[in-house]
């Protein structure tokens, strides 16, 4: 029916705003799926050097922890937290003081790199600056949640191409 509901669309609307709208479901389609990509670049990010870090420290099935926290990576409040944070306490009643504070320190730098990276990352792949990206990501987050924080950098990508058609629409009349 994709057919159908596309030709009635383009009777019913005048052919400018057929337009806006073609490109409006380009712009989204491409933002979203370039958002969950960098998402995934992220939780690769971590999965590695969380497997890294734990190797360096001797732990046993380093790969396997890494790539469990590189999963988890994609739960927005918890992260790898859930996994070394409990880890890191259940060292610390064995006694393993070495272990308790390898974890933590581990849970620090992903915490960090993810920080300072996902910016980075975020805005390379949906093509809008890291500070709006930021921002977007931030205020998406404090008012809408989690679906704000997935949510608001699309919008900005979105109102940004509105903008740039606009400036080229206007230079073009």
């Amino acid at each position: 029916d994709y057919n159908l509901i596309t030709n009635f669309l383009h009777e019913l609307f005048p052919r400018r705003a057929m337009k806006i709208l073609t490109r409006t479901k380009s712009f989204l389609t491409h933002a979203f799926s370039s958002y969950l990509k960098a998402q995934l670049i992220l939780m690769a990010l971590t999965a590695v050097l969380v497997s890294v870090c734990l190797w360096i420290i001797g732990k046993d099935y380093a790969l396997l922890w890494g790539l469990i926290c590189g999963l988890v990576d994609a739960l927005p409040f918890f992260g790898t937290g859930i996994i070394l944070i409990p880890w890191s306490l259940a060292s610390l009643a064995y006694g393993d003081m070495y272990s308790f504070i390898a974890l933590l320190i581990i849970q620090v730098l992903v915490f960090l790199v993810r920080q300072l990276a996902e910016p980075k990352v975020v805005s390379q792949q949906i093509g809008i600056h890291p500070i709006l990206t930021l921002i977007s990501v931030y205020v998406g987050l404090r008012f809408f949640g989690v679906a704000g924080m997935i949510l608001a950098p699309v919008i900005a990508l979105l109102l940004v191409n509105f903008y740039v058609s606009y400036k080229e629409h206007s230079f073009d009349e």
